[in-house]
């Protein structure tokens, strides 16, 4: 039942044409690409990083710092995976962003 579920291509079924990024099936074997579709590899990398400091300076009030880091780029396939951090995401810009949050508890139950 589940025989057909996939192709497997021949060597002169498949092309790839690297200036293109480029799959070229041809099906029928007649020198015409019947059909074709983009490499679908890709290397997305990401980087994000949370820091909260809280303080509880009295039972019911808090004083909060929170510091957020984050990062995203698309890396190289061909480069291995520390150097692929080092250059490509930690080599890049980083999006700071900064909160700080303040609660009072006014009155004692």
């Amino acid at each position: 039942v589940y025989t057909n579920r996939f192709q497997l291509y021949e060597q002169d079924q498949i092309y790839f044409d690297q200036g293109l990024n480029t799959f070229f099936i041809d099906e029928d074997l007649n020198g015409d690409a019947d059909y074709e579709f983009r490499n679908p590899e890709f290397n997305f990398l990401q980087f994000r990083s949370n820091l909260v400091l809280r303080w509880e300076y009295k039972p019911g009030s808090e004083f909060f710092v929170v510091w957020t880091q984050s990062t995203t780029n698309f890396g190289d396939l061909e480069k291995k995976l520390l150097p692929s951090l080092t250059e490509d995401l930690f080599g890049d810009s980083f999006d700071n962003i900064f909160l700080v949050k303040f609660t009072h508890r006014f009155f004692r139950t």
